[in-house]
């Protein structure tokens, strides 16, 4: 990742002007430093490589891209059978499940508050939010928070639907592409497809 740019869109997550921060100069300087003197950059698409080298001035022979992607053997598409079971064994109802995975930052953070406004009016929906975005694991309603867990690959496997609602960040988004290996239709903001094309 571009970690200057990244800490500047997690900053616009939060409505913090990233102009002002003097840790996102920090960072800006530590990055611009740490790229000059690499004898390598490495980047994870690239659009990321691009920028690197306009932002810090490297020349193309510097810097590499080697692109994230989904172990499309771990995560496959399930048949209908395989989801009931799948629900049942996760305690979830027969209905349409909507997965939403996200690690604690500031970009996940607002797209869970997407989610939850979706829930609130999509009550037909259960809406799985993986990972520690909630303080506990819980169900609400149709909401389910599961927190961290050791697999995702059940869970996968009991969605109808997957939803990538993030605005911020920079990178690839993984949940994406681990979502659409496992062959779920997949809702996803312009940002989440940042380093796909």
């Amino acid at each position: 990742n571009i970690e200057s740019q990244k800490f500047e869109s997690y900053a616009r997550a939060r409505d913090v002007d990233p102009t002002r921060s003097p840790w996102l100069r920090y960072i800006r300087r530590a990055e611009r430093s740490a790229a000059k003197r690499a004898d390598l950059v490495l980047a994870v698409s690239p659009e990321d490589r691009q920028v690197m080298m306009d932002l810090y001035g490297l020349p193309a022979e510097r810097v590499a891209t080697i692109p994230n992607g989904a172990d499309v053997e771990k995560y496959s598409p399930a048949d209908l059978p395989t989801r009931r079971a799948a629900k049942r064994r996760l305690g979830l109802p027969d209905g349409p499940v909507v997965l939403y995975i996200g690690s604690n930052v500031p970009p996940n953070q607002a797209g869970l508050q997407w989610v939850r406004r979706l829930a609130a009016i999509a009550e037909r929906f259960t809406f799985v939010v993986l990972g520690p975005l909630f303080s506990r694991p819980g169900r609400w309603g149709n909401l389910v928070a599961t927190g961290t867990v050791e697999d995702a690959g059940p869970y996968f496997h009991a969605a109808d639907f997957s939803v990538c609602p993030i605005e911020h960040g920079g990178g690839t988004k993984i949940k994406l592409m681990e979502a659409l290996a496992a062959g779920l239709p997949s809702v996803a903001f312009e940002e989440a497809l940042h380093g796909t094309r």
